[in-house]
């Protein structure tokens, strides 16, 4: 896969407009792209929207290549060369009636103000031209930006209807940026919450990977339960339907005060640093197009906002509707750094749900098996490593060779920096994880074709013999093959019928010449769990 560099697609995406414009046509930049450099990000993509018919569009970049795949919806994609990616070039156009709540049943082409009245949220509404390095804004979507805030374009339900998934959308924008939802908009999303089914599982996991590992990710949550989108999509964090009644945070030691916040007291807290409209020079809002734009002061940079609790917002005790445990689950949530979508999915519902549940969620939103089968296995196993230092290395090393050991310690350092758990226990795992592969994860003594030559009956208790002579292996009480051999032979007869003996002899040549080997197994390395 070729891997894009920013400024060639920047480059690119400033020459299809520029070529477009050099035909007769208008070109602008479009959506994402508009507002991450308004909030002084890199835009990941670029869009142009554009009066030139789909036709008009592939003979204006005829030298290149184009790609007719979105044509019925006036949509061309046009490639750029090595490192530039490619740009969507889509015709002004309006649209009617979405019958499967996703895809237009009717397309017209039109002009760039009517554009910008069927997108979905103002801050998505607003084109640039990068040539005359110019905003053009018929939504309102730079005052939005200026008021942190996300807001549906025109009448909000009748947006949701078009697209339910906007719903979704919502709430993840307010997560990555760390805006709120204008009330007219979230009253909306109240209304029509249920609906949010209709959308393809898919779609939703997507927008549920990008909301849980966002910068504001437990305060997307809060909103997913405010909402009432919890309900259908992840009623696991909620208190069955009719239980409203608040119920006493479990103990837990050296925990701090759980907080959450009002919808008005998150947008009030989130605006309070906001700088005014006169604060904010002209030459910041309008960045040339030929260079990276200047962080134009419109909203703050996610990593650098304060989380509501933090800019003084009055506490509250639990989320009306939630499970308890959801406010401890948050303050995990927020402590981990850049999760995956697995562990992030596991660090909200550890202490709520099984690893068994997971996987039924897992299979709801149709995730990947990787993802749903490493979020169940870190649920399971996310107080696995309390206490560390003392436990045998037998029950310790098994985890540490799981692949998913990085994200299980993940875990364990956001419960840490909580004082929820000894910070000792992660540096004595990280300090384990350095051993040479020998120690760490030396190779078994015996296998299954040792049992086979034992004759000992195959079945279910070939692995439970295994697990048992390796643990013994691990813990340094056994070190030669023999004597694993011996216990395996010990382990089957109380298995198999410990009243009578077994006739499981081991033949002398099975050694081939290590029947004299020391009974300690001559081993001279030090318990890897010292």
């Amino acid at each position: 896969m070729v891997q894009l560099i920013p400024e060639k697609q920047r480059n690119f995406a400033f020459y299809v407009v520029q070529k477009l414009q050099r035909a007769g046509f208008t070109a602008y930049w479009a959506g994402g792209c508009v507002r991450d450099q308004l909030l002084g990000y890199t835009p990941k993509d670029y869009d142009v929207a554009t009066d030139a018919r789909p036709g008009q569009i592939r003979r204006v970049f005829r030298r290149h290549k184009t790609l007719a795949v979105g044509a019925d919806f006036g949509t061309i994609t046009v490639v750029g060369p090595r490192g530039a990616g490619q740009v969507e070039v889509t015709t002004f156009r309006q649209e009617a009636e979405y019958s499967d709540g996703r895809h237009p049943d009717r397309v017209w082409f039109s002009s760039a103000q009517e554009d910008a009245q069927r997108r979905d949220f103002t801050i998505n509404g607003i084109f640039y031209d990068p040539v005359r390095q110019e905003y053009i804004d018929y939504v309102g979507g730079q005052q939005d930006i200026h008021s942190r805030q996300i807001r549906a374009i025109g009448d909000p339900r009748k947006r949701f209807q078009e697209d339910k998934l906007r719903m979704l959308r919502a709430v993840r924008f307010a997560a990555v940026l760390g805006f709120t939802i204008e009330p007219a908009t979230f009253q909306a999303i109240v209304q029509m919450a249920d609906q949010i089914l209709q959308v393809s599982a898919e779609r939703i996991a997507g927008e549920m990977e990008r909301l849980l590992t966002a910068p504001f990710r437990a305060e997307g949550v809060r909103l997913l339960v405010t909402t009432g989108l919890a309900r259908p999509l992840l009623p696991e964090i909620l208190l069955p339907e009719g239980d409203s009644s608040p119920r006493a945070l479990p103990p837990q030691d050296g925990m701090r005060e759980v907080f959450s916040v009002p919808l008005e007291t998150h947008k009030a807290a989130l605006a309070k640093d906001m700088p005014s409209e006169e604060s904010i020079e002209p030459t910041q809002l309008f960045a040339g197009a030929s260079q990276e734009p200047v962080y134009s002061g419109v909203g703050s940079r996610p990593e650098r906002a304060q989380s509501p609790t933090a800019a003084g917002a009055e506490p509250v005790r639990s989320i009306p509707g939630a499970r308890p445990e959801l406010a401890q689950s948050l303050q995990i949530l927020e402590r981990l750094k850049e999760p995956s979508f697995a562990l992030a999915l596991a660090g909200l519902l550890a202490g709520m749900c099984t690893g068994r549940q997971v996987i039924a969620l897992g299979r709801r939103w149709r995730l990947s098996n990787q993802v749903m089968e490493r979020a169940a296995w870190l649920v399971d196993h996310a107080d696995a490593l309390h206490q560390a230092t003392s436990q045998p290395w037998s029950k310790l090393q098994p985890l540490l060779i799981h692949p998913g050991i990085h994200e299980l310690l993940a875990l364990m350092e956001a419960k840490a920096s909580l004082g929820w758990t000894e910070a000792e226990d992660v540096q004595f795992c990280y300090q384990k994880l350095a051993l040479p592969p020998e120690l760490l994860n030396p190779p078994p003594l015996i296998t299954g074709d040792d049992l086979i030559r034992l004759g000992i009956p195959q079945g279910p208790i070939y692995k439970k013999i295994l697990e048992q002579v390796r643990a013994a292996q691990l813990d340094g009480r056994i070190h030669s093959p023999e004597q694993a051999l011996h216990l395996a032979r010990q382990i089957a007869q109380n298995e198999l019928n410990p009243e009578l003996p077994l006739l499981l002899s081991i033949p002398e040549e099975y050694f081939n010449g290590q029947k004299g080997q020391k009974e300690d197994g001559g081993s001279s390395a030090a318990d890897p769990a010292s």
